[in-house]
C-alpha cells in the first residue's frame, strides 16, 4: 500500500524465483516418474529454440546431428546454458556437433570463469549449489538425470583458457 518499490523488487524477485523452481520440479517429477518414449529429435531444432531466451551471447554452432531424447532435451541445453551466463559470467557459448562412430558427441564451451576444482565432482548432485547466484540445486542434477534417461553421458572439463565445457554424448537413432 506505501508503495515500497524496494518491497516490489523482492516481491517480484521471489514471484520468479518460485516459478522457476516449480517448472524445475516438473521437469524432475517427469525424469524420475516414468519411462518416457524417446523420439528422433534434432539439435539444430532444440538450439532454435532454446537460444533465443539468451540474445545478450555470442554463439557460435557447428556440425548437425539427430539424436534420440524426449522433449526434456530442451531442459538440459538450457540449464547448462544459463548456468554458463548466470553462474560463469559467459559472454561466448560455442556448441560443436559431430558424429562419432556409436554415438553423438555435443560440447558446449563457454568462455566463462570456469567451475572451481572442488566443486566438479558435486556438481551433477541433487541439491548442489554455490556462489552469489545458487539457486535450487536441480538445474545439473536435472541435467544429468534427463541424459541418463536418454541412454547418453555427461561430463565436464576446464575450457582452455577459461570457462567451462560439458561433454554429452547421446545415442544415434
Amino acid at each position: 500500500m506505501d508503495k515500497d518499490q524496494a518491497l516490489l523488487d523482492e516481491a517480484t524477485n521471489r514471484v520468479f524465483s518460485s516459478t522457476e523452481l516449480i517448472l524445475k520440479m516438473k521437469n524432475l517429477e517427469s525424469i524420475i516418474s516414468s519411462e518416457r518414449k524417446l523420439s528422433v529429435i534434432n539439435i539444430k531444432d532444440v538450439l532454435e529454440k532454446v537460444l533465443p531466451d539468451y540474445r545478450v551471447i555470442d554463439f557460435k554452432i557447428s556440425g548437425k546431428a539427430f539424436v534420440l531424447a524426449d522433449d526434456t532435451i530442451y531442459s538440459v541445453f538450457n540449464n547448462i546454458i544459463q548456468n554458463a551466463v548466470e553462474h560463469g559470467k559467459a559472454s561466448t557459448i560455442n556448441i560443436k556437433i559431430r558424429e562419432m562412430k556409436e554415438n553423438i558427441e555435443i560440447r558446449i564451451e563457454d568462455n566463462g570463469v570456469g567451475i572451481p576444482d572442488e566443486f566438479k565432482k558435486n556438481i551433477f548432485e541433487e541439491g548442489f549449489k554455490f556462489g552469489e547466484k545458487g539457486h535450487t540445486g536441480l538445474g545439473m542434477f536435472i541435467v544429468k538425470n534427463a541424459v541418463k534417461n536418454f541412454g547418453g553421458n555427461i561430463r565436464l572439463k576446464d575450457n582452455i583458457p577459461n570457462g567451462t565445457v560439458f561433454i554429452l554424448e547421446l545415442k544415434k537413432p
